[in-house]
């Protein structure tokens, strides 16, 4: 069962993201989704507290004694999985959603074409389809990695080092450049080559300062001078246009 969460203190836009959402649904011909509804946000911090995590969650950023951005910041303390949608009157927190890892950020009014792409930004969730690549590891043996587990891959010599949080496989056949043009076709604008002998996964950066890349298992990725603005972008549009996959 998939569970997505929708949190708004207005009633009538409570209602109006109901409806988007049950319309997306019946056209998607989606089943086993159960849809909760709170128009409390600090009744709905307690249900997050007391529950796992919904996969999905559709959130007002302007709200009452919680905001939706610390409502965000509540629930990455549980999972990093979860898929958070913003609405809002304002485009002017979206530096603060893009923090939290926000998969996407709706403006109101918004229409049913706009909810209908914020949705399918992250169809994977409802597919539950992991996509995978295989890894030529020595001595023959084949790995079988989901793309969303790689943090980065590093060239060293003649091999590959592709690093995951189980740890590293070594890729003995595929060139850096033909990595990147898989991964593409698999996760448009996913990866990046940020610097000579690396390939980064968007999802799994914390920040980019302009010295360097910072991953999320600690790792950190130097920079060409003067490229922090360009990836910074990157990084900004992978969040908010494709739906990080973190």
């Amino acid at each position: 069962m998939l569970t997505i969460a929708i949190c708004d203190d207005d009633a009538e836009y409570l209602q109006k993201i109901h409806a988007a959402l049950d319309d997306f649904i019946f056209r998607q011909s989606l089943l086993h989704v159960l849809i909760k509804d709170f128009s409390d946000s600090v009744e709905f911090v307690d249900y997050i507290k007391a529950n796992p995590c919904p996969e999905i969650v559709l959130l007002d950023i302007c709200m009452p004694l919680v905001s939706g951005i610390e409502v965000a910041q509540i629930i990455r303390t549980k999972s990093a999985e979860t898929k958070i949608i913003f609405l809002t009157t304002s485009p002017e927190y979206a530096v603060e959603a893009f923090s939290v890892n926000a998969s996407h950020y709706l403006v109101k009014p918004f229409t049913q074409a706009q909810f209908d792409e914020a949705m399918s930004r992250i169809a994977h969730v409802f597919k539950n389809e992991p996509q995978q690549i295989a890894i030529n590891e020595k001595g023959e043996s084949v790995t079988l990695v989901d793309i969303s587990e790689i943090s980065y891959i590093e060239s060293i010599g003649y091999h590959r080092y592709v690093h995951t949080p189980k740890g590293e496989l070594t890729e003995t056949r595929r060139t850096l450049a033909q990595f990147l043009v898989e991964l593409e076709a698999m996760s448009e604008g996913q990866f990046i080559a940020p610097y000579r002998g690396y390939i980064v996964n968007l999802a799994a950066v914390r920040t980019i300062t302009p010295k360097a890349i910072q991953m999320k298992d600690g790792a950190n990725i130097l920079i060409k001078p003067g490229d922090f603005r360009r990836l910074k972008e990157k990084l900004f549009h992978y969040t908010f246009e494709r739906g990080g996959r973190s």
